[in-house]
């Protein structure tokens, strides 16, 4: 069996990433490993929250709620797009 390594050292945080794990361990009373801890299990859906292992969900409320006639009609009016135009590739 591999031993895999405990620590991670993460780069190029940008500032606004930089800044909200700085809040968020300030809110928490948290240091910035536990910070940083918290949303890479939150984000890779182990902290009991998230109901899918996948990133974002800011659609989810949207899955499953359209009729077979509404999708039906999505389909027909993007059917154009699936369309190509040779002159545009000669």
């Amino acid at each position: 069996m591999t031993r895999r390594a405990t620590q991670i050292t993460l780069r190029g945080l940008d500032q606004a990433l930089s800044e909200r794990v700085h809040q968020l361990a300030d809110e928490g009373g948290l240091s910035l490993n536990q910070a940083l801890l918290q949303l890479l299990r939150s984000g890779a859906g182990l902290d009991g929250k998230s109901k899918s292992k996948r990133i974002g969900h800011a659609l989810d409320a949207f899955m499953g709620t359209w009729t077979q006639k509404e999708a039906d009609a999505l389909l027909q009016s993007i059917e154009s797009c699936g369309a190509v135009d040779e002159a545009m590739w000669r």
